[in-house]
């Protein structure tokens, strides 16, 4: 009996293993490449994950990357850092959220189909569209 749960748990613990293996083992995407080479210039990508589609990347300037098969872009984790280039942003949401908060700095963006959402380090988010109008503000995260 000891044998066969000995049995069972060594093969629980391959399968976790091949299957954290495999999510490494795909390569990255060209498109996914074009977008890493246009923003993030001389950045190395520490380790990579595909969840369903989305390629999370680490970058070696710590930021947390989240990029769709198609090379668009899902979301961009600071990490509790300020994220500072933001040129992949369309110039239209850029200059809304300038105009409403001049003084934060962005700590998180997450994309969802045309409207972008930040996290800011003063606690607020806020969520604008592609053609630069808001969406929604919340203050009280």
């Amino acid at each position: 009996m000891f044998m066969i749960k000995l049995f069972k748990c060594k093969t629980i613990i391959l399968i976790i293993i091949f299957s954290y293996l495999n999510a490494y083992a795909t390569t990255l995407p060209e498109n996914v490449w074009d977008f890493l080479d246009n923003y993030f210039t001389g950045e190395r990508v520490s380790s990579y994950l595909n969840f369903n589609g989305v390629y999370e990347i680490n970058l070696s300037n710590g930021l947390r990357v989240g990029i769709l098969r198609n090379g668009k872009l899902s979301f961009i984790d600071g990490k509790g850092r300020i994220i500072e280039n933001i040129s992949y942003i369309p110039k239209k949401v850029v200059n809304r959220l300038e105009y409403l908060e001049s003084t934060a700095s962005i700590l998180r963006i997450d994309k969802d189909w045309n409207i972008y959402h930040f996290t800011l380090n003063n606690s607020s988010t806020i969520s604008i569209d592609s053609d630069g109008v808001l969406f929604n503000r919340d203050f009280s995260k």
